[in-house]
């Protein structure tokens, strides 16, 4: 199946493949529904929305999904992409620096085009859940080894840690999503719309016991052939860095909870989170 979707975005062009998936996306609503449901009340109880106006809204959701879906397999026959960077120079300052950092990722938009755009000049260590297709992985193991970056592998061994902690010791960049506790043991609650948000907690414990500087990245998809990369960057305080660790961890969480509402209030399409995230 996928390998017949990296031959279609190639041969038949990508607006055409757009068109199908707006329909295959229809049925997607049927036989998904937790998903779906999840995705309803999502928009029904931060926007406000009537039931039909959120089935719109978990349609069109899903239909971002599908196009942003597309755009990987168009990006691993060869299609170039516009991408403008905001914050570019501090980012970079962070890139060509010493020290290592943490980047906090989500499922906001197209995270992964980022890593297609060009070689890192300091090496990016990705940290990738296991279960992904032959074909996805396969694909986005070429285009990283171009880039400079590599993956690290959680399969519910306790591996990864020491693969992340050897990366930020040697200076190197570690990106760990940090918006679905899916698989996480351990959870952490932010601030978050009208609620609160469930986070995994790992993610804030290695930048808060490391004190290294924190990107938080979201890649948006601005038009069929554009994205816009907007990064924000974090440090603790000098205050905030004598801070017990689990404190640190929750300054953290709730700037990047906070953040992440942020973009989604203006990009409310582009977040494909289909949980209950909220815990009240």
């Amino acid at each position: 199946m996928q390998r017949s979707l990296l031959f279609m975005t190639q041969g038949i062009g990508l607006y055409v493949v757009y068109g199908i998936t707006f329909i295959v996306t229809l049925f997607y609503l049927i036989t998904n529904r937790r998903e779906y449901k999840a995705t309803k009340a999502f928009y029904m109880r931060v926007f406000g929305m009537s039931s039909v106006k959120g089935t719109i809204y978990a349609h069109r959701n899903f239909y971002t999904m599908g196009k942003i879906v597309m755009d990987r397999f168009s990006a691993y026959g060869g299609r170039k992409f516009d991408i403008e960077v905001e914050n570019k120079e501090k980012y970079d300052e962070l890139e060509n620096g010493d020290e290592g950092f943490v980047q906090l990722s989500s499922h906001v938009g197209n995270y992964e085009m980022a890593g297609y755009m060009k070689p890192f000049d300091k090496k990016l260590n990705v940290l990738v859940y296991s279960g992904e297709t032959e074909t996805v992985m396969k694909n986005r193991k070429r285009m990283f080894d171009a880039n400079n970056i590599s993956m690290i592998i959680s399969d519910g061994t306790m591996d990864h840690i020491f693969s992340i902690n050897n990366a930020l010791e040697r200076g190197e960049i570690v990106s760990i999503p940090a918006d679905r506790i899916h698989g996480s043991a351990k959870s952490i609650s932010s601030p978050f719309f009208d609620g609160k948000i469930a986070l995994p907690m790992g993610p804030f414990l290695i930048a808060a016991q490391k004190e290294l500087p924190v990107t938080i990245p979201f890649v948006i998809k601005k038009s069929a052939t554009r994205y816009a990369i907007y990064n924000t960057i974090f440090r603790f305080s000098p205050e905030q860095a004598e801070l017990p660790i689990r404190e640190k961890s929750a300054i953290l969480a709730d700037f990047y909870a906070k953040r992440l509402e942020d973009v989604v209030r203006e990009y409310p399409l582009q977040w494909f989170n289909y949980f209950d995230v909220f815990v009240s």
